[in-house]
Parts: C-alpha cells; structure tokens; sequence
C-alpha cells in the first residue's frame, strides 16, 4: 500500500489549490536541486570534461595510451581527468548538496506542517445545522 499511496500524485493537486505555500515550496525544492545537479552534471560533462579532453590532448605517437578517447603519453596525465573529477565533486558537488539538504529539509517541515493543518481542517465535523 506504501508504494501505491507514494504513486498517487494527483492527491497533491488538492494541496497545491489550497495552499499557495505548498506549492511555493514545493517549486524551490524542485527548481533548487533541478538547477543545483542537473546544472552540475551538464557543466562538467559537456564543459569541464570537453575542456580538460581538448588542453591534455595531442597527435600520439604510436603504441601510447588512449583514455576516453584521448590520447595520453605520459601516466602522470592518465590520472588527471579521474582527479578532476574527484576534486570537482569534493569541491563543488559535496557542498552542493549539504547545502541542498538542509534548505529541502526545513522547506519539506513547512510543506508537512500545512498540509497538515490543511488535513486537519477537513477532518473537523461541521456542526449540525440548527
């Protein structure tokens, strides 16, 4: 039942109409981590890796080395693109997403208490007509 109930999507649309703050936070925790990670794939695999590709490459002499396509002479330069890659997430990506947890989860808390408060408010019996 869990997983069917965590599938209804179309429950949330009742939030959404109710509370203009649920659907605030709601679009920052989305466009926050959207921006954050899709945004820093993209940059370091179709910028920093392009990059980094083109200035270590040259025309090999034969019998050396190809990694990812580029030609390496020298091992030292072999250990350069996983390096950067590794200095890129300890650096950027890491960071990225402490700070990125911490603003989803006081942003979630919000979005929990008022679509409590919004279940609570529906739960009440009306009292009967006099």
């Amino acid at each position: 039942r869990g997983f069917k109930d965590a599938c209804a999507i179309h429950r949330t649309l009742k939030y959404f109409t109710k509370s203009r703050r649920i659907l605030s936070k709601t679009s920052r925790c989305f466009l926050l981590n959207v921006c954050i990670f899709l945004g820093s794939m993209l940059f370091m695999h179709r910028l920093m890796l392009p990059l980094a590709k083109w200035l270590l490459s040259f025309t090999p002499p034969p019998g050396v080395v190809v990694v990812e396509g580029v030609p390496f002479a020298d091992p030292l330069l072999q250990s350069l693109v996983p390096l950067l890659v590794g200095f890129y997430n300890v650096m950027w990506l890491y960071p990225a997403y402490i700070i990125s947890f911490i603003f989803n989860s006081v942003w979630y808390q919000e979005i929990a208490g008022q679509a409590y408060s919004i279940t609570a408010m529906e739960s009440v019996p009306s009292p009967p007509p006099p």
